[in-house]
């Protein structure tokens, strides 16, 4: 292949034009033992994803192909593991990178690198750099991300951002399914701009490019017409996909982590027991239903607002067979599900399988994105304790139930969930809202120790102490001003009064019955004061709601009470936001 002339990835049916590294680089790549490139054209068909710093094996063992981009220009040349780490190193070291994703592929033996220890300790290496060559600020928006410390606010200025995402849109040359879908609703594909936008942390051109994406992929899916422009139904799913989604190998948990992220769960061992229940079938159209499946769960959970700002956090639980993964066959399908508006923040593989280290190489190279590679943190232990102590520092909420080594998983909530959303689609021919899951400053209604001990539950109990003395004083106008305060203080911190209704899920209820239940908490704890033989005077029992010791329950460090003013106060509002400030603190150490 000579200097000037076109290459064409077979796999991405990407061309580059090909040219010679500069001098200084070839020096160093000539010191690392590699021979120069052949300008025959047999290499054309040698290549794969021609990437910066990638590695492919070659026809011939200990033969390898190492390959440096440099904007649109690609040079590819036969090298050892050894030699192609060298060449790795010097091309970065002269500029010749990029912040695409690194990738490996196997040429014609269909076995998958890396696959020695050697070859494992490469692609260490090899992705150690990728990180390396991150700013401070991406190194500091990763670890932000990670441990839930990153701004979700959307900016002020949304309109100069759809503008620019509109702008990149039309320069896009082929995107027949996103013209189709705005062909059948421009509406709703209007409307979906903003989650992409999170999606793609504001980066307007990429954006623009995965909604382009998604339209694709949504058509290569689910067909063509006006499903295009609305959201994929449960109906819309054949038996076999429902099967697969049922198995409970993907799931979005019925609790949110401590900074308000969706958790999803994937278990990828159960996919494998589903997918045997199938019965006979070529393995893509296995992966396709297990795509459709993962496409409904997903484009579900990212209807909700607070997940598409905050993003998702994937717990997954496996060992090395979950590894074992066809590369060419999970390629398109992975393609399609990564075009979904999802922000990932965080990536946790849990394992008691110690092997897995080696099959995590090719995992994270064949399957992730940089931006997932750099959010990915695996877990490996024999003792369970210790991966729930460690998705813990994390702010993940995940107990053990969960790391059964037998590959089960309780699927319970799973069921309600399908339950809900199939009530709600009936309910709704239009596109029904995802199914609630509470935040962390939300008020459950109901009985049972999980509402009881839920982070909003203590919070508004706590309150409610705060104010006994005020409350038990108080005429009967003013105990309603108390309780409607106390009602706003929640709502302040964007927290809700959520009741579970079958077929429903958690629903908002109106605010006289968010009034009423703090009125309850006001009676609760006055039957918990009476029953100490302390009628009056706000005295807190030694054993009230918040005082919950020895049954694990969060810790809430009480604060002053803060001073309530009276309905005719003309410094109401003054004085309400100096005390919601107090309580705010309150909740910060939860």
């Amino acid at each position: 292949m000579t200097e000037g002339s076109a290459y064409t990835d077979p796999l991405t049916e990407t061309s580059f034009e090909v040219a010679t590294l500069s001098s200084p680089v070839q020096e160093k790549i000539g010191d690392a033992g590699i021979e120069p490139p052949d300008d025959s054209d047999e290499d054309e068909e040698d290549g794969q994803q021609l990437t910066a710093a990638s590695v492919f094996q070659g026809e011939d063992d200990g033969s390898f192909i190492y390959t440096g981009v440099s904007k649109d220009a690609v040079e590819f040349v036969h090298v050892s593991v050894e030699a192609a780490h060298n060449a790795a190193a010097a091309a970065a070291a002269n500029g010749v990178v990029t912040p695409d994703p690194i990738e490996i592929f196997s040429n014609n033996t269909g076995k998958q690198i890396p696959e020695t220890p050697n070859e494992v300790q490469l692609v260490d290496e090899i992705l150690a750099q990728e990180f390396n060559q991150l700013s401070v600020e991406e190194k500091d928006r990763i670890l932000f991300e990670i441990h839930g410390l990153a701004s979700d606010e959307d900016p002020e200025d949304l309109d100069s951002y759809y503008s620019a995402m509109e702008r990149h849109l039309c320069e896009i040359p082929e995107k027949k399914a996103f013209e189709a879908a705005k062909y059948y609703n421009a509406d709703f594909v209007k409307s979906n701009r903003l989650a992409f936008l999170r999606a793609e942390r504001f980066n307007p051109k990429a954006a623009a490019i995965l909604m382009a994406k998604h339209f694709e992929s949504k058509q290569f899916l689910f067909g063509e017409g006006e499903i295009l422009a609305r959201e994929i139904r449960y109906s819309d799913l054949c038996k076999k996909t429902i099967l697969l989604m049922e198995s409970g190998f993907v799931q979005v948990l019925p609790q949110r982590d401590a900074a308000g992220r969706s958790i999803m769960f994937v278990r990828p061992q159960l996919q494998s027991k589903a997918m045997q229940q199938l019965g006979p079938g070529p393995p893509s159209l296995h992966s396709e239903y297990a795509t459709k499946a993962m496409w409904y769960m997903l484009s579900t959970t990212l209807q909700d607002e607070e997940t598409q700002k905050k993003g998702i956090v994937a717990v997954m639980v496996g060992n090395h067979e979950c590894m074992d993964i066809d590369i060419k066959t999970m390629q398109k399908f992975h393609e399609a599900r990564e075009s979904l508006p999802k922000k990932i923040v965080g990536i946790h593989l849990c394992s008691d399988d110690l092997s897995i280290t080696n099959s995590m190489a090719p995992a994270k190279l064949h399957m992730m994105t940089k931006e997932m590679r750099m959010h990915f943190r695996p877990h490996i232990s024999k003792d369970p304790k210790q991966i729930i102590f460690e998705l813990q520092t994390f702010g993940i909420p995940i107990t053990e139930e969960y790391l059964k080594p037998d590959a089960q998983v309780n699927v319970t909530w799973l069921r309600e969930w399908l339950d809900i959303r199939k009530s709600q689609e009936k309910e709704s021919k239009d596109s029904p809202a995802g199914v609630l899951v509470p935040r962390k400053f939300d008020v459950l209604f109901g009985r049972g120790k999980n509402n009881r001990e839920h982070t909003g539950n203590l919070r508004c109990s706590l309150l409610v102490e705060m104010h006994m003395e005020q409350y038990e004083n108080a005429s009967k106008y003013e105990k309603t001003m108390i309780a409607e305060r106390i009602v706003s203080m929640v709502e302040e911190s964007l927290g809700r009064f959520l009741k579970f209704e079958a077929k429903k899920g958690w629903v908002e209820v109106s605010r006289d019955e968010a009034r009423e239940k703090v009125s309850h908490f006001f009676r609760f704890q006055r039957s918990k004061m009476n029953s100490n033989g302390d009628n009056r005077g706000g005295k807190r029992d030694e054993k009230s709601l918040t005082d919950t010791q020895g049954q694990h329950a969060k810790r809430i460090t009480p604060c002053a009470s803060p001073e309530l003013p009276t309905p005719e106060s003309d410094n109401h509002r003054v004085v309400k936001r100096k005390s919601f400030n107090e309580v705010e603190e309150v909740g910060k150490e939860l």
